[in-house]
């Protein structure tokens, strides 16, 4: 299951990053947020979780606003989109077998060892194409390596205490900082539509955390 997990996280990982190649950061996250409406739906399947017509229903209009981002047949067909949904997908799937093996090892333990495994993955696919990084590229590595570690961490965490399609919605609020960075540090803004679509998403993000708090208090 840490295999797996490590495979499904390199997957998305360089899907996103090469979508990027293609698409503003701020678009191609837009489309990425397609991973928490699968963990919605694929989580009484997978995990055996009970999902409400709530959810449902928030799943349904967040896959609107998912399509009003990437407005199929009313623009060229971006191959950055579709590796953003391919990232999208596997991290959906990491984020299934994470809640599936929660609770057995310790959130450190677990984090510890998707990433040794990742790290020998990549190694080996690494090593035919290896470019040495200059040092200030070897800073961004360090620090790419801590914040996503200490981010990983965290999410094995809160898988540990709560429902998987619970936690699935929250993930909508990254799209904020995604524009802000986007905007800032490369001068990249979403147009109106992706607006438009990103607000459907979060919206479904903050009304579903709303219910499920009344619905405990109850």
């Amino acid at each position: 299951m840490h295999s797996l997990r490590a495979v499904l996280l390199i997957a998305a990982t360089f899907c996103f990053f090469f979508a990027l190649k293609f698409l503003p950061i701020a678009d191609a996250l837009a489309v990425f947020f397609v991973n928490p409406l699968i963990v919605t739906a694929l989580s009484p399947v997978i995990l055996r979780e009970r999902v409400g017509p709530r959810r449902w229903a928030a799943v349904a209009v967040g896959f609107v606003g998912t399509l009003i981002i990437i407005r199929p047949g009313l623009q060229a067909v971006n191959p950055g989109m579709l590796l953003a949904l391919g990232a999208g997908t596997c991290l959906a799937l990491y984020f299934l077998v994470t809640r599936r093996i929660s609770g057995r090892d310790p959130a450190m333990v677990t984090t510890y060892r998707t990433s040794l495994l990742g790290a020998i993955l990549c190694t080996a696919l690494v090593l035919p194409v290896w470019q040495t990084p200059t040092a200030e590229q070897w800073m961004l590595f360090l620090a790419l390596g801590f914040i996503s570690t200490l981010g990983h961490g965290l999410i094995v965490m809160a898988y540990d205490r709560a429902e998987a399609s619970l936690l699935a919605p929250l993930a909508y609020t990254e799209m904020i900082m995604a524009v802000i960075a986007g905007w800032w540090f490369f001068g990249d803004f979403p147009d109106f539509w992706t607006f438009v679509g990103v607000a459907v998403l979060i919206g479904c993000a903050i009304y579903i955390s709303a219910r499920e708090r009344m619905t405990r208090g109850a």
